[in-house]
Order: C-alpha cells, then sequence, then structure tokens
C-alpha cells in the first residue's frame, strides 16, 4: 500500500496521479495518522465529451438577438410585476 502525506499531496501530486492511474490505491497521512484512502476509479462507465461538437450544437441554437435597450425594456417589465410600481 502505497502512503502520501498533506504536504506531498500538495508537493507530488503527479506521483499520486501515477500511482491512480496504475490502479493503486494510496492511504493520505495527516499529523502522523492515516485520514482517508484514495482509489483509482472505475473509467468504464464514464464518457468522453467532445467540446468542439457541444459548442457547435449551442452556436445551432436560435437564441433571439435582442438589442440592449429591449433587454432593459424586458427586465424593468419583469421588475415592475414583480415588485410593483413604487420600484422605478
Amino acid at each position: 500500500m502505497n502512503f502520501i502525506t498533506t504536504t506531498d499531496l500538495r508537493t507530488k501530486s503527479s506521483d499520486l496521479i501515477s500511482s491512480l492511474k496504475r490502479g493503486q490505491s494510496v492511504s493520505l497521512i495527516h499529523r502522523s495518522g492515516i485520514v482517508g484512502k484514495i482509489t483509482p476509479t472505475n473509467n468504464s462507465g464514464e464518457k468522453v465529451i467532445n467540446v468542439k461538437r457541444l459548442v457547435g450544437k449551442i452556436r445551432q441554437l436560435s437564441f433571439p438577438k435582442l438589442s440592449e435597450e429591449a433587454v432593459k425594456k424586458r427586465y424593468k417589465a419583469a421588475m415592475l410585476k414583480k415588485h410593483g410600481k413604487d420600484l422605478f
């Protein structure tokens, strides 16, 4: 079993990642006592997201193109409806 201190966690995080990629569990030591265990995850169920494709799909959505005046007008109407006519 591998051990890592809280200081090593900050300074030698690449060693921790290497151990986890090899499938090894690592015990975390804080003030001379084991406080936890870091174990690797099972990556078989995780999906990888293609960010470029996702951005392309978002851009295809047709959001209304509002001017700044139209946005202010809608905001004022919503605030008047929510808080009453004494707001402005």
